[in-house]
């Protein structure tokens, strides 16, 4: 316990926390989100060499290269995740939100950016795919119409649920009627709009002009919960690299010497 209450100690928990708020805020700019994490992949690298080459105060514990990847691995998983819950708070605290209304009213409400609905639920038969090839493996996109009970194909969708990987089967129930606009500045979004069209095209669907692509959860204060749950992680896991450097750390030891020799 003494080690964590040290000045080293009491030190990188703040360095570490205010670089982490200033990497996320320059992450989370209103812009393509791949931009942000090119931009903010440097700051990650800075916030962890500083305090590996410091002098004084300002330094990791004993063995600094292996507790300064372990730093930089928690900094980059915690700059995604902090990142995407900060654009997730930007959104839902600038933008309206709407409640109270059917699935079929959505183009009543053209700029809002969150929704609570009284009814609907995603139809798994005519969902739609995406898929985002990388160098290992692929992110897969899917999207299903969210439509009330008297629905027919012959009608426009107006809300369409996305999700990564799967159709979550709250939607498919009808349970998840509470959503939040995917942001148009997010690279995954390119791929929800080509899992739309790839609906359209399989099922022979047409979506309104005014339709929107939700990410869904069982209401408006889950969707704004799930956003500061990613905060707490990505701050929780820096904080908890940095417990586990000073724990695992060996004590500077002083050493006298007399003459020129030190045995």
């Amino acid at each position: 316990m003494n080690k964590l209450l040290s000045r080293q100690a009491l030190l990188g928990f703040a360095y570490l926390n205010v670089m982490l708020e200033v990497i996320v805020w320059v992450a989370s700019y209103r812009g393509p989100e791949f931009v942000g994490f090119l931009v903010a992949l440097p700051l990650v690298v800075v916030a962890v060499l500083v305090p590996r080459f410091g002098v004084g105060r300002l330094q990791f514990p004993s063995r600094p290269g292996r507790f300064s990847g372990l730093l930089a691995v928690a900094y980059f998983v915690g700059v995604l995740l902090a990142t995407m819950g900060e654009r997730r708070l930007a959104l839902l605290a600038v933008g309206e939100t709407v409640t109270g209304i059917s699935v079929r009213d959505v183009a009543d409400h053209a700029d809002a950016v969150a929704f609570e609905f009284t009814d609907g639920r995603g139809r798994e038969e005519l969902q739609g795919m995406a898929s985002n090839t990388k160098s290992r493996g692929s992110d897969d996109w899917y999207v299903v119409p969210v439509v009330p009970e008297n629905w027919t194909v012959r009608d426009p969708v107006t809300v369409w649920a996305l999700h990564l990987d799967g159709v979550q089967p709250e939607v498919l129930a009808g349970q998840f009627r509470a959503g939040v606009r995917a942001d148009d500045e997010d690279q995954h979004t390119l791929y929800a709009r080509k899992a739309v069209k790839d609906a359209e095209s399989m099922h022979g669907l047409r979506s309104h002009p005014q339709a929107v692509i939700l990410e869904m959860d069982g209401s408006v204060p889950e969707l704004r919960n799930s956003a500061i749950t990613f905060l707490v992680i990505a701050f929780g896991g820096v904080n908890l690299a940095w417990t586990v450097a000073i724990l695992l750390s060996r004590p500077v030891e002083k050493v006298i010497c007399s003459g020129r020799r030190c045995n």
